[in-house]
């Protein structure tokens, strides 16, 4: 688990719930892969939320100058770590939600690492059959719900 402590973020109550309003208003209708009606947080991954927290403070009116790199690098590192034939999707999201922080707000340094280790956590997905419409696995409540929901939207066939 990633700790708040370590890396020195300074968020309070306030601060996380505008920055996940943000993210569900900005980020979510552009990068639609976390299902707003099936989203549980107190049963995500803190990696996951700290991510749509970090993503969405980014679009925040008055952003405070935090910076987010070495967190963001922290947590992509455990994702790698986690990725496998046993990965559940939330470990797909939350590193997905890395690669987009590091697409529009990363250094040269953190665009490249995010290059390099986006096609491994892709190859993994796809082994285990993440987005695979009609799998079965322990993640197949959260893949169904997010199946019928885009299709739904007219985002698959």
């Amino acid at each position: 688990m990633i700790s708040l402590d370590e890396q020195g973020l300074p968020l309070d109550l306030r601060f996380v719930s505008d920055a996940l309003g943000m993210y569900w208003t900005h980020i979510a209708p552009t990068f639609p892969f976390i299902h707003r009606g099936t989203f549980e947080i107190d049963e995500a991954p803190c990696e996951m939320v700290l991510m749509m927290i970090i993503v969405g403070s980014m679009n925040m009116p008055v952003r405070r100058d935090f910076n987010f790199s070495q967190t963001v690098a922290s947590i992509r590192g455990k994702m790698v770590q986690n990725c496998g034939l046993e990965m559940p999707i939330t470990t797909l999201q939350c590193f997905t939600l890395c690669h987009v922080y590091d697409t529009w707000y990363g250094t040269s340094d953190s665009q490249f690492i995010a290059q390099c280790l986006w096609p491994v956590m892709v190859a993994h997905s796809r082994k285990k059959g993440i987005g695979v419409v009609g799998k079965t696995d322990d993640d197949a409540p959260q893949e169904e719900g997010w199946a019928v929901w885009a299709k739904d939207e007219g985002m698959l066939d």
